[in-house]
């Protein structure tokens, strides 16, 4: 059982060591329309490729269904990963105002802190243009002949599910700075 752990350990850290190699590949030399998808696609080309270690180190310990159970363990931390490190790197706002305080040598004025938010965060990052490509992309929005955006009948699928989630799920007291305060969505 140890050597299987031991094995397994091996194995789940050559991945990584492949998923880090195939999204630097990636995100360095070849255009990427959604983060996301981008990361996903590397997880599973990483899951390709570690396939063949897989089954050089236990074929002699694991049956066809294990081995399926040792790829879909991949699969599950290769989409953990996609979601909290690339996306959340790039989405954050909470990230960005951390990194834009440590460029400014560890502090800022609370009028400077809400003017990066307010202003730099969505210029820096060209936020509006980047969703609404991502949105595009994603088939959730389309652009209509004049001018207009407009949900599809998959972005009204995707808010519709959004929107039900805040409502029922989030939470609605929540600190704000030094007091907590009910925070509903609207």
């Amino acid at each position: 059982m140890i050597k299987k752990l031991y094995s397994l350990c091996k194995v789940v850290s050559l991945y990584f060591i492949f998923l880090q190699l195939v999204d630097f590949f990636h995100f360095k030399y070849f255009s990427v329309n959604v983060l996301l998808y981008a990361s996903l696609f590397d997880v599973v080309l990483s899951v390709i490729l570690t396939i063949p270690l897989i089954v050089n180190v236990f074929q002699k310990t694991l049956d066809g269904f294990g081995m399926l159970l040792v790829i879909s363990l991949l699969l599950f931390f290769g989409y953990s990963y996609a979601i909290t490190i690339p996306t959340i790197i790039d989405r954050s706002l909470s990230v960005y105002i951390l990194e834009q305080i440590k460029k400014s040598g560890g502090e800022v004025s609370v009028n400077e802190y809400y003017r990066k938010i307010n202003y730099d965060y969505f210029y820096d990052y060209k936020v509006p243009e980047m969703r609404l490509s991502e949105q595009l992309s994603s088939g959730t929005i389309e652009m209509t002949q004049d001018g207009m955006v407009k949900l599809t009948t998959k972005g009204k699928f995707v808010t519709d599910l959004t929107i039900s989630y805040r409502k029922i799920m989030m939470p609605t007291h929540r600190l704000i700075i030094d007091k907590y305060e009910n925070f509903n969505f609207k």
